[in-house]
């Protein structure tokens, strides 16, 4: 066959493939989960078990917790495995140095009727028992002293949520609203932080690689330094802990002012062992 008249043609080349965006450093994201504790908590708390409990640093990251009162409770006392029993645990609270405004909900996967046995167990350790009832799906259990004489010092009552998998150790004053369940609109109620935590696996892929997370916020209005003082107080710290045999630790510090936030850089450079040391806190919380 006779070849065709004028240049080759070439053939078409097709259109490059668009480049994939950069996943997000990790901890570049806010965390998101102050939303899952009531609206007055100045720290929360995230423990992902099921993310870092094949890791080496997890006994570690348990230590966080494992001083509280509630955690003992929960997991030393009514005989579970923090690591193959929880999901996640959450904690919160509006005093750190109060523990019965604390806020504490688990998920898990063994059920509500082993949740409740251990509840029950954990209570009679501590000569408590729990008087249980039902409220509009939501199973609610209301510990009380064996002895009638001796003062009730925490009004604190555990709510199995409706489904099978979701308990919450919660003030009295939440109960009404927890049972009502949440409200319309977005706003953050008492019932719409409920809702959250009914989500707990879903709301915290927000930062689908964090083990732990912790947030301190308001902390101005807490804490007052004297006259002089290295830096100022800052406003909001955030702690997340990457679930990685080698994790990365991301902690972000906001201050009011640029200035504040030069002054702590200094200060945690060039100061802060000797001032540890020279309080004699240098073993205790050095290696944080």
């Amino acid at each position: 066959e006779a070849l065709p008249e004028g240049p080759p043609t070439q053939p078409e080349m097709p259109e490059p493939e668009p480049e994939a965006p950069p996943k997000p450093k990790f901890g570049a994201k806010t965390s998101k989960i102050a939303a899952m504790v009531p609206e007055n908590a100045t720290w929360t708390l995230m423990l992902a078990n099921s993310r870092i409990k094949k890791l080496a640093f997890r006994d570690e990251a348990t230590e966080i917790m494992a001083p509280l009162r509630d955690y003992q409770l929960l997991v030393d006392e009514a005989g579970f495995d923090v690591w193959e029993d929880f999901e996640f645990i959450v904690m919160g609270s509006p005093d750190f140095t109060d523990p019965t405004q604390a806020f504490v909900a688990v998920q898990y996967k063994f059920g509500h009727a082993e949740m409740k046995a251990g509840i029950d167990r954990a209570c009679k350790r501590e000569q408590m028992v729990v008087d249980w009832r039902e409220e509009n799906g939501a199973t609610i259990g209301d510990p009380r002293m064996l002895d009638p004489e001796q003062d009730e010092f925490d009004n604190r009552q555990f709510v199995l949520l409706p489904g099978d998998s979701v308990a919450l150790y919660v003030r009295e004053e939440f109960i009404p609203q927890i049972v009502e369940g949440p409200k319309g609109g977005k706003g953050k109620t008492s019932g719409n932080f409920v809702a959250n935590i009914a989500k707990m696996r879903k709301f915290t892929q927000a930062e689908p690689k964090a083990g732990v997370q912790l947030v301190l916020a308001d902390l101005r209005s807490m804490i007052k330094l004297p006259k002089g003082s290295a830096f100022d107080v800052p406003d909001r710290i955030e702690l997340m802990w990457e679930a990685a045999k080698t994790p990365e630790l991301v902690v972000k510090i906001d201050f009011a002012a640029e200035e504040h936030a030069i002054k702590a850089e200094a200060f945690w450079n060039d100061e802060l062992e000797q001032t540890l040391r020279d309080a004699g806190a240098w073993l205790s919380v050095g290696g944080i």
